[in-house]
């Protein structure tokens, strides 16, 4: 068996669930009109994402023209980067040939870095306190906080600075149970617009030197199905459920990929099973990058692998309580 290394992400994270909150009055209220804006704003400016004592410095525009999402983002610092968006296709390019071209999640719904939001839950009240805090200013612009603490060790909590008028996330941050922050982003310029042209979102990073990933969202057939799974865990962390169990044939691959979604009705986890066909191949460990944990543990000839940004407990305890419910059980 191998040790687990971080470059397995690329494969699995488009497998990545959209997260849930729940808050009360102001808080909640504020939540939602993030949530309502995330998809209609006009916006271009420049963020930093600070992970693990690195910082990134991106350029990013996004529009909404007839309902199709357009985004263009651009590393500011490091080895040259490029990602752009239009619907559901990514196309990302980059000068140098080693490490990920950039990661889809920091892009998703619109908001750079950052948990989205589409949804509510009343149960994730039992899990954590929502309530609303003090005004920071932000990119020159001003921001109400909102914080969301967790009531145990088992989940991460965040403290976000959303722009009251227009609900758009100017600061966010992810926190320890003890309130330490792994990782955040928050704008340093941001400025809104009534349109911006089709023709600003064209990728502008362009060598032969490079490497061109082009990505998009599997259609909705027979390659990805909802089922019954086999693969059952006896004991989950506290809050979390089983909410989605499905199965996806992964092109040039033998086996199919069954995926279980756990959630609190916030965080998620995400397990991946999959056969493998020989024993050297399978990975085994942990490893972290920010606030997200991989974890990986073989049972007979499968792999298992577990993604979340939660706690490392969490994660042990998830992986030590999965087991394959036989035929005859």
């Amino acid at each position: 068996m191998r040790p687990l290394r971080w470059s397995l992400f690329g494969l699995l994270m488009v497998f990545w669930a959209v997260p849930l909150i729940a808050a009360d009055g102001e808080a909640d209220s504020l939540i939602k009109r993030m949530m309502n804006a995330v998809q209609g704003i006009n916006y271009e400016g420049i963020f930093v994402y600070i992970q693990d004592h690195g910082v990134e410095t991106m350029q990013i525009m996004h529009g909404v023209d007839d309902g199709v999402v357009r985004e263009r983002l651009v590393t500011l610092s490091g080895d040259p980067r490029e990602l752009v968006r239009e619907g559901d296709v990514l196309l990302c390019m980059r000068r140098d040939s080693s490490g990920p071209c950039m990661e889809p999640r920091k892009t998703l719904q619109g908001l750079p870095g950052v948990v989205p939001m589409r949804e509510y839950e009343a149960p994730v009240r039992r899990y954590y306190r929502v309530r609303l805090g003090e005004t920071w200013r932000v990119a020159n612009w001003h921001c109400r906080v909102v914080h969301i603490q967790p009531r145990d060790e088992l989940r991460y909590g965040h403290r976000l600075c959303v722009h009251e008028e227009s609900g758009m996330l100017l600061k966010s941050q992810l926190l320890t149970p003890a309130g330490q922050v792994l990782e955040q982003f928050m704008f340093t310029q941001l400025s809104f617009a009534e349109h911006i042209p089709a023709e600003r979102f064209a990728p502008t990073l362009m060598s032969d030197r490079g490497e061109v990933m082009h990505w998009q969202e599997p259609a909705a057939d027979d390659r990805v199905e909802s089922m019954p799974t086999q693969w059952r865990i006896r004991e989950l962390p506290r809050g979390f459920e089983l909410t989605q169990a499905t199965r996806r044939q992964m092109p040039g691959e033998t086996h199919p990929v069954e995926h279980l979604l756990l959630s609190d009705g916030m965080a998620s986890v995400s397990v991946f099973v999959v056969q493998v066909d020989q024993p050297r191949d399978l990975l085994v460990g942990m490893t972290r990058a920010g606030a997200m944990h991989a974890l990986a543990r073989p049972h007979e000839d499968h792999q298992i692998t577990i993604l979340g940004e939660v706690p490392a407990a969490t994660m042990q305890m998830i992986a030590e309580n999965i087991y394959r419910e036989s035929a005859d059980d």
